[in-house]
């Protein structure tokens, strides 16, 4: 079982109809949505949106 620091708090949209949820990414990468084992639309597989920092070169980042 992973430890709890090695749980990351992330954002995650369902590759199948694009909501957004707030997940967990374990230390082997599995994404699992908070709250819910699925999408609303019943998709499982999440993946992680980037933010406008992760997206900027590092020399222009502020």
């Amino acid at each position: 079982m992973a430890n709890r620091d090695d749980v990351s708090r992330e954002l995650a949209e369902c590759t199948e109809c694009g909501t957004v949820y707030a997940a967990r990414q374990w230390p082997n990468g599995t994404i699992k949505a908070i709250g819910s084992e699925s999408c609303q639309c019943g998709c499982t597989d999440f993946a992680l949106v980037e933010t406008d920092e992760e997206r900027m070169p590092p020399d222009r980042a502020e």
